[in-house]
């Protein structure tokens, strides 16, 4: 066939596919495409049109490879740049879900061999480098299998014209395995490339502190601020925040802060709100750290206006002066992935509450229990600690009916219960429990998606669950475990250890119980029941939304089967304390 008539043919193919695409019939459409492309395999118009069909379909596999091949084709025009970002995270995603590390690899690689010109859509190259580097560092870490991700970079080095996202990744896998130098050095080189790479040196800043080289660090953040690099991910602002804050105690940090706040002072848009409010809540924290109280205080208050100015304008317009700091109203008081975020997000929208310094402040258990001797302190007295801990709600005018409260999943550990029974004993409490197999589940691939859980699920489990069963004081050793923190997977399901101690401090009439299931099934009947126990007249215009879901790999049958035996008495023990049935054992 010559040139010619295959070009005839494949235009002929072409049509085909449009017009079964409008008469519906997709699959026609796609093979009438595919055959197009075999014709012609660079029909930008074939491309398209299956590259759209796929991501249309939420395929993103073969959505990534056409896409792929249209920024080769048409390497300077937008909207392909822009798609195959978004198809790339989506992507990103799934091979997470797949844990698919090697398909990972082999994506990145094929982004990286494509002819791309450097001066042209930079910022989607970045974003597309970034998602897929990030996707492979995620899998080698939940793998803990790091030389084959390590080499990969290590030859990107070498052979791509994008050395320095190679080097970024690069120097993040070995970060994680502790070669600080060999990291260090990395993140140098990718910032000798490029100057105002403000991640590489937000990296390059945290390692130099634990090498204790705090000049070196410090300078880290003063360039990232002269680049104008405040970050809107909040904990990458805590991070740069930090930097700043090495020389705390010197003029360079006060200058350094006042710049940092100058150059956020501008921005009156939503976005810059945002911005605001992390910068000045991340100023705080670090003040509180070091002590400083009263000027903790400060940056804390200021983060609630902003914040407020966005989600409550009227009210800021029309109390905030007149008011003045309070108790709060409510604590969410538990538990970790029982959809605590969800809760406190439909409960932020009532018009009649107002959200804390970030849902979870964490300040009880971080800022207090960690680190002083709780049980011996008299929390009744008046004292600095408390003072800040006020200044994470909005002041209110004596007698409005707004409301505030915070959903620190951290408050339910020991300690905090004693602080909070000292200094505010009318405070309504509010836990959500959740069938613990799932939860326990949902913990450990929650904080293998971070990069912080080693070992397999089966091994992780197994071994707690060996400890536990051994134990001759099953309250005391939950109650131990939940002070070493989130580590803990099964002992955070056993809700009726650390709520029996709540409920040795607090009146039964101060506490809801709701479960996560209610909350995931029935939503708007949770939170009506939610609304009247804490005084607020009923709300509909909620918008009701999953957050925070995953999707996890099949467990295996005898692990179920022994954590769910496991749990059995425990959960039994929960019921009669509640004087409720829960019915987790037909799930």
């Amino acid at each position: 066939m010559s040139t010619n008539t295959e070009q005839l043919k494949a235009n002929e193919y072409l049509g085909q596919g449009n017009n079964n695409q409008h008469q519906g019939n997709m699959a026609k459409s796609v093979e009438s495409y595919q055959k197009a492309l075999e014709l012609n395999p660079n029909s930008v118009a074939a491309l398209s049109e299956l590259a759209q069909i796929y991501k249309e379909r939420k395929e993103y596999e073969p959505a990534f490879t056409y896409y792929l091949k249209l920024v080769s084709l048409r390497p300077k025009k937008p909207s392909f740049f822009q798609s195959l970002a978004r198809v790339s995270k989506n992507y990103a995603k799934v091979l997470l879900k797949k844990n698919d590390l090697n398909r990972a690899i082999a994506a990145y690689g094929e982004f990286l061999n494509q002819k791309l010109p450097k001066n042209h859509n930079l910022d989607k190259i970045d974003r597309i480098c970034q998602t897929l580097g990030e996707s492979i560092h995620k899998l080698t870490v939940r793998q803990g299998e790091f030389s084959s991700a390590i080499t990969f970079f290590q030859k990107a080095i070498e052979k791509s014209p994008y050395k320095v996202w190679s080097y970024y990744h690069l120097g993040n896998l070995l970060a994680k395995q502790d070669k600080l130098d060999e990291a260090i050095a990395c993140y140098e080189k990718a910032v000798a490339i490029r100057p105002k790479f403000s991640l590489a040196l937000l990296s390059l800043g945290r390692l130099l502190l634990k090498k204790e080289r705090p000049n070196e660090a410090f300078q880290c953040g003063i360039k990232i601020l002269h680049n104008r690099g405040n970050f809107k991910n909040t904990r990458l602002n805590h991070i740069f925040i930090e930097l700043l804050s090495i020389k705390s105690n010197s003029t360079k940090w006060k200058e350094a802060l006042q710049k940092a706040i100058e150059q956020i002072e501008t921005s009156s848009s939503n976005q810059g709100l945002k911005l605001k409010a992390a910068t000045y809540r991340n100023i705080g924290k670090i003040l509180r750290n070091q002590g400083q109280y009263s000027e903790s205080i400060e940056f804390y208050q200021k983060s609630l206006y902003h914040s407020l100015q966005q989600s409550r304008p009227e009210f800021v317009n029309l109390y905030w002066e007149q008011g003045k700091l309070q108790a709060p109203d409510f604590s969410v008081i538990g538990f970790g992935k029982c959809g605590t975020t969800a809760f406190y997000d439909y409960l932020g929208q009532h018009p009649h509450v107002l959200p804390a310094v970030g849902k979870e402040p964490m300040y009880l258990y971080h800022g207090l229990v960690k680190s002083k001797d709780v049980e011996t302190k008299d929390w009744s007295l008046p004292s600095p600690e408390k003072d800040l801990y006020l200044a994470h709600f909005a002041p209110r005018p004596e007698g409005s009916h707004f409301i505030t409260g915070e959903a620190s999943t951290t408050n339910v550990f020991p300690g905090c219960d004693t602080i909070m029974s000292s200094w505010f004993p009318n405070i309504k409490l509010i836990a959500i429990v959740r069938e613990p197999v799932r939860r326990t589940i949902s913990h450990y691939e929650q904080l293998l998606k971070v990069g912080s859980q080693k070992g397999t699920l089966e091994e992780v489990i197994n071994s707690e669950l060996d400890e536990l069963e051994a134990s001759t004081d099953i309250a005391q050793t939950v109650i131990r475990k939940f002070r070493r923190g989130w580590k803990e997977h099964i002992a955070m399901s056993l809700y009726v250890y650390p709520l029996e101690r709540w409920m040795n401090l607090f009146p039964r009439e101060q506490f809801l119980i709701l479960t996560n299931e209610q909350l995931a099934q029935y939503p708007e009947d949770t939170m009506k029941r939610a609304f009247e126990f804490l005084g607020l007249p009923e709300c509909n215009s909620i918008e009701y939304h999953r957050r925070n879901v995953g999707s996890y790999p099949q467990v295996d049958a005898k692990l179920l089967s022994r954590l769910s035996n496991f749990f059995r008495p425990h959960n039994q023990r929960l019921e009669e304390l509640l004087g409720r049935k829960f019915n987790w054992d037909d799930n």
